[in-house]
């Protein structure tokens, strides 16, 4: 919410709760004058006013600050919808539900878009001991490698990190109705089955 849609909103509240400025002023224990500059778009409410300013206003501070979780709300609980980051300078792997921006060594990230696994990184699965052996008939060097392996399912997530120069294999949990992907530090994100 940008600084005039936050004042407009404060003082259409407070008017719909038949409050002048001045009660709402000594209500939150600050100046008339505060309460003006914040109607005015002149600043914002301090973030230790938010929850009393919603109180005193009627609303609930998610309302105050704009954010609408009912949005959030479909996506947020099911780990398999999540947006998968890396960042580029030092691999971080970052797994995100719902609606954000993830940043990382100063730069934002774009989510990692997953493909089909083609033939150069298809997977083999044997169980083995209540866990898969994941295998790919993949190089393993600094330049060309599998990263990691990652499974989503709808309460959790697992990563496990893969280095080059060592085998193109790993375990990992057996989950009911996961999602598998690996990732290629040349190719990016595959779907693996």
């Amino acid at each position: 919410m940008n600084i005039d849609e936050s004042a407009k909103l404060l003082r259409t509240l407070r008017t719909a709760k038949g409050m002048t400025q001045r009660e709402l002023a000594e209500r939150l224990h600050v100046l008339p004058k505060t309460v003006s500059k914040w109607e005015t778009g002149n600043g914002f409410p301090d973030v230790a006013l938010i929850a009393p300013l919603a109180e005193a206003l009627g609303v609930s501070a998610e309302a105050l600050l704009g954010v609408k979780t009912e949005e959030n709300a479909k996506e947020a609980g099911n780990m398999k919808r999540s947006k998968i980051y890396r960042c580029p300078a030092c691999g971080n792997v970052i797994f995100q539900t719902g609606k954000a921006e993830a940043e990382c060594c100063g730069q934002s990230l774009a989510p990692l878009r997953a493909n089909d696994a083609d033939e150069g990184h298809c997977a083999q699965f044997a169980k083995t001991d209540g866990e898969y052996y994941v295998a790919f008939g993949h190089e393993m060097t600094k330049a060309h490698s599998i990263e990691f392996v990652a499974c989503l399912t709808d309460d959790s997530a697992f990563v496990k990190k893969l280095y080059p120069e060592q085998d193109a294999s790993c375990r990992v949990p057996i989950f009911r109705r996961g999602k598998y992907y690996c990732f290629c530090n040349l190719h990016g994100l595959f779907r693996i089955k």
